[in-house]
């Protein structure tokens, strides 16, 4: 029963860190485990508590998850902007190197 609740309660984690949702400290692992070695706290209690738990943490993640999509797309739009800003700039160094060296090829052609 304990391997089940800590379980459960590893996918709480997980939903509320991958969804940002400040986890919720009542389900906390060492307190659960705690109360059930003691005999204070019922086994199958705390697995219900869990499970309404990570109910609202996964329906909190679907009302969020819109929200988030827009993020994703939204800073993956920045990083591809900053990749066409550090390309043009390349380029423009390039082709001021470019015409750098067209240009002594000049001055050494007219010089001889």
């Amino acid at each position: 029963m304990k391997e089940l609740i800590m379980k459960k309660i590893s996918d709480s984690e997980d939903i509320c860190r991958v969804t940002h949702i400040e986890p919720i400290v009542n389900i906390a692992s060492g307190k659960s485990i705690v109360m059930i070695d003691s005999g204070l706290g019922d086994p199958c209690e705390i697995l219900t508590n869990i499970g309404r738990t990570n109910k609202k943490a996964k329906d909190e993640a679907s009302s969020r998850k819109e929200i988030i999509d827009r993020i994703e797309q939204w800073l993956s739009a920045c990083e591809k902007e900053n990749w066409f800003e550090y390309y043009n700039l390349a380029r423009l160094v390039s082709e001021l190197n470019d015409s750098k060296l067209t240009r002594q090829q000049k001055e050494e052609a007219q010089k001889q």
